[in-house]
Order: structure tokens, then C-alpha cells, then sequence
């Protein structure tokens, strides 16, 4: 269930941003969770950080549009 929600965000996000924005900052995310509750996970802190700066807020809203309630970020480690 999360990974098709994790898909559709994606759909959606990258028909919103330019193949490089997508690729370099929104492809390389992982979504952990539950249906009510997620972790965008980051592969470093640069692009954790970036995200965070410039996408986060545009990333809960498309998840809270196809069913999120409640979501973080983190770097993986």
C-alpha cells in the first residue's frame, strides 16, 4: 500500500518539476510507513537538506492529497 502511494506521489511530481530537478532530488527518496504515518528517507544529508529547503512542503501536500496524515524526513544512515 505505501509503495503505491509512494508511486503516485512520484507520478505527480515529477510531471511538476523538470527531469533534472526529479532525477537529482525527488528520484533517490524512500517512503517508510503506514498508511498514517511516513518517512521520507534521504540518501545523504545534501540532498536531505535540499529536499527539506525546496520540496518538502510540495511533497506533504501531494502525499496528504493521496492519503498521508502525518509526515518526516531523514537521512538514511
Amino acid at each position: 500500500m505505501v509503495s503505491s502511494i509512494w508511486q503516485k506521489c512520484l507520478s505527480l511530481l515529477e510531471t511538476e518539476l523538470t527531469a533534472q530537478q526529479y532525477n537529482t532530488w525527488i528520484k533517490p527518496l524512500q517512503l517508510v510507513g503506514t498508511t498514517d504515518d511516513g518517512v521520507v528517507y534521504a540518501p545523504n544529508k545534501y540532498i536531505l537538506d535540499t529536499v527539506e529547503r525546496q520540496f518538502l512542503v510540495r511533497i506533504k501536500a501531494v502525499l496528504l492529497a493521496v492519503s498521508y496524515t502525518h509526515l518526516r524526513a531523514h537521512e538514511t544512515v
